[in-house]
């Protein structure tokens, strides 16, 4: 079992990537600035209020338990603030951080944090059941938390939002599951993750017939360019171990990510 952890620890400012300035100060006795819980929040902070002085100075707190980090992702989304709600999913887990794309219908919204309750907790993670209302209605959905750095941070999106149910949510899943597909030997799912009015053409039998001698393995995604219908991404890859890039247009079908076209240069155009 975990450990238990301080519900706050004070890092200086720059540690905060997109947090919002602080309000001028309303006590000058002491040079500090009186921050109620709201005007935290929007800072991209979760404090616990037993534990909190009711003024910081140079410093602000972060996240430091999967509670602290739900609420704070909550906040974030309520602001329509995608590099704070970015900056609490972790860089190395399947989750990927919010497109510009995905986030569009977010500022419509009105979400609230409503609660948070543990499932599971042990030595690597935590799994937790985080309760919202977006747009007055109440939905739960659950999270993968890990430590990463001593900051707790959403790892995997388990079930509900962006839980990855209902398609593929972003140019990484796609791609990854592509090469996974290309590598098992099966056309017919590799084709069905290219875009039938796209730029690209499924592999016929013919193109398919040299993977079958090679081993594929995905080693990773970089977004090279995020336009408002598409995204261009170089996918890496490892072919009986010698590493390779090969360049992807990624597009939205029907809110589902496809492969669009490749504008490098495709797998098929290698055979």
């Amino acid at each position: 079992m975990l450990s238990p952890i301080p519900e706050s620890v004070y890092v200086p400012v720059h540690r905060l990537a997109g947090s919002r300035g602080l309000p001028p100060s309303n006590d000058s006795s002491n040079g500090t600035t009186p921050l109620d819980r709201r005007q935290f929040l929007a800072g991209g902070c979760v404090v616990a209020a037993s534990t909190i002085p009711g003024w910081l100075s140079t410093d602000q707190v972060i996240s430091s338990s999967p509670q602290a980090t739900a609420e704070t992702y909550v906040r974030a989304l309520d602001d329509a603030d995608r590099d704070a709600t970015n900056e609490l999913v972790a860089n190395g887990g399947p989750l990927e951080t919010w497109s510009e794309t995905e986030f569009e219908w977010v500022a419509a919204f009105d979400i609230d944090f409503v609660g948070f309750e543990t499932v599971e907790d042990d030595d690597a993670s935590v799994i937790g059941d985080i309760t919202m209302a977006i747009g007055g209605n109440t939905d739960t959905v659950r999270y993968r938390f890990r430590r990463v750095e001593d900051e707790w941070l959403i790892w995997a999106a388990l079930d509900g939002l962006r839980s990855g149910t209902a398609g593929y949510t972003s140019p990484r899943s796609v791609a990854r599951s592509y090469i996974e597909r290309v590598d098992s030997g099966d056309q017919d799912a590799a084709n069905a993750m290219i875009a039938d009015a796209g730029e690209l053409g499924p592999w016929s039998a013919d193109e398919f017939d040299w993977v079958g001698a090679f081993d594929f393995e995905f080693i990773a995604f970089e977004m090279v360019e995020e336009g408002e219908v598409d995204v261009v991404g170089d996918v890496t890859i490892a072919i009986d171990g010698n590493t390779n890039t090969v360049r992807y247009r990624f597009r939205t079908i029907e809110d589902e990510w496809l492969i669009w076209g490749a504008p490098g240069g495709s797998l098929q155009s290698s055979c």
